[in-house]
């Protein structure tokens, strides 16, 4: 009877030591993911963070192409108004 019961107790000792062991290598590996997870987050933070001022510089590039667009369109347009300005006057004169 003593036997029986030792061998029951051993058994339990292993089967528990067995379960800790494996909750210890199951605790090992999520730990892994985890921080590997922690490592992808914060790469894509700074992804994030270096194509937020990429878009910030593009749209500061574009208002100012489009003030200069602007610009050249207000130029054109004042030298078109002197162009048309002037061809009645050289048709007059070439008239008389």
């Amino acid at each position: 009877m003593y036997w029986l019961f030792l061998a029951i107790s051993i058994g339990a000792i292993i089967y528990l030591t067995m379960i800790i062991l494996g909750f210890l290598e199951d605790h090992k590996q999520r730990r892994n993911k985890i921080e590997q997870t922690e490592i992808d987050i914060n790469r894509l933070e700074h992804q994030f963070s270096e194509s937020e001022k990429a878009r910030t510089e593009a749209e500061n590039r574009s208002a100012k192409l489009e003030e200069e667009s602007l610009k050249y369109e207000q130029d054109i347009s004042e030298l078109h108004t002197k162009i048309t300005d002037s061809m009645p006057k050289q048709d007059k004169e070439a008239e008389s």
